[in-house]
């Protein structure tokens, strides 16, 4: 009788986390807040024959919401973001948000591009030398720290591995140090 009592606790424990970990976001400020605005079991952002729809399954039924009615979902670790039916994974959000988003080559493998906005509630943007200078031109030291590390857009997203975050989110995080 224990074992079946363990048993049954495990997998509520289990079923609960897996519930915690999944919800929709309708905004920014529900992000901001990490407050799902609708939470479920297991979330779709892949649907084959609704490109444009993310599916929320709950204990009692499915709900299905418009990529552009949300602004994104939580599935485990991992956050999307949407814009014009685009999926973007969220990759940091220390101070600047940077996504990346898989785009199809033809005849080659699936390329990664990378995008930013200065906040959850700004656009996406694809990440370059110029937008970042654009979006950022009231923030000099960040330009300048920009002008003397980055060669080029590739370099905006070269990986530190002692600070185990992208060289652009460094060079935002030093810039705004007093």
């Amino acid at each position: 009788m224990k074992k079946i009592i363990l048993i049954v606790l495990f997998f509520a424990i289990i079923f609960n986390t897996f519930s915690q970990n999944c919800g929709i976001y309708y905004s920014a400020t529900d992000y901001k807040n990490s407050n799902f605005s609708e939470q479920g079991s297991k979330i779709f952002v892949n649907l084959v024959f609704k490109p444009n729809y993310v599916k929320l399954k709950t204990n009692d039924n499915t709900i299905y919401f418009n990529k552009d009615s949300i602004w994104g979902v939580k599935i485990e670790n991992s956050i999307f973001r949407f814009s014009n039916s685009v999926k973007y994974e969220l990759v940091e959000n220390e101070g600047l948000l940077i996504y990346k988003t898989f785009v199809q080559a033809k005849m080659r493998k699936d390329r990664i591009k990378y995008f930013f906005s200065q906040n959850p509630d700004s656009e996406i943007l694809p990440l370059t030398v110029e937008n970042i200078e654009n979006s950022f031109s009231s923030n000099t030291k960040f330009i300048d720290l920009l002008h003397v590390s980055v060669i080029n857009d590739e370099n905006l997203y070269d990986f530190d591995k002692n600070c185990n975050n992208l060289r652009i989110t460094n060079l935002y995080n030093l810039s705004n140090r007093q």
